[in-house]
């Protein structure tokens, strides 16, 4: 073995590493970087748009530009409209959202996903809630009363169906984005619930039981839920340990 190593020179072992390794090592770190970004970045945007909002809202009655608003959704209120609209109301209410979480959930975890994973649905709806309650205890706005189509007894700011709704329709359709191989299949969930989650904050202007800055302002409470999730989640063990499998 000595008399292998030529004089003058180190015997430095020779580099295995393989090329197909750097590259993808050099896409996750650049995947890594983009997502930081753009969820920094909409994370700037909610917190803005919330705190844009909380400044004007009083605590009873309308704040600027809810009444345009409220008459343009609520001109032609009928028993039809209202039984549809009161179905979409319901895609955002605990019942609907806690049993979809755990369909989910329970899919994920069969598909052997990750734990943590797997369990994002859930979190995204109990810190939203929990975030939700404590907001509405800051604020004490009383909820509009002319003629509200269904009965709530909480706060009204921001919109808890508007801000969890998001939270967690927004989390299916980040789970959908980021483990669905099809693009088509991935654009049109995205659009789907995209769309679904507006209908219902509209939805709660239209049943009268929210002013349109509460529902923004649940739009946004939720975004910000929404990417402190998703930010959580890809610094966590568990993300790295999936990508590099």
């Amino acid at each position: 073995m000595i008399n292998n190593i030529e004089p003058g020179k180190r015997n430095i072992p020779e580099n295995k590493s393989n090329p197909g390794d750097d590259n993808k090592n050099t896409e996750v770190s650049n995947s890594f970087r983009f997502y930081a970004a753009a969820v920094a970045l909409l994370a700037v945007i909610c917190i803005i748009v919330f705190t844009g909002i909380a400044r004007v809202v009083p605590v009873s009655g309308p704040a600027p530009n809810d009444i345009p608003v409220i008459q343009a959704i609520r001109a032609d209120i009928s028993p039809s409209a209202t039984e549809v609209v009161k179905a979409v109301t319901f895609c955002g209410s605990a019942t609907a959202m806690i049993a979809i979480a755990v369909m989910v959930t329970f899919y994920l975890r069969i598909r052997e996903f990750n734990p943590l994973e797997s369990f994002l649905p859930a979190i995204s709806i109990t810190g939203a809630w929990l975030l939700n309650e404590f907001l509405k205890q800051q604020f004490h706005r009383l909820r509009p009363e002319d003629l509200p189509l269904a009965i709530e007894t909480s706060y009204s700011f921001p919109s808890g169906h508007a801000m969890i709704s998001l939270a967690f329709y927004g989390m299916l359709a980040y789970l959908i984005w980021t483990n669905v191989k099809s693009a088509k299949i991935r654009w049109l969930s995205v659009v789907a619930l995209a769309a679904l989650i507006l209908a219902i904050g509209l939805s709660r202007i239209y049943l009268g039981v929210h002013y349109p800055s509460d529902v923004l302002a649940g739009f946004a409470a939720g975004g910000l839920w929404l990417m402190t999730c998703i930010a959580g989640y890809r610094t966590s063990p568990g993300f790295f340990t999936k990508i590099s499998q």
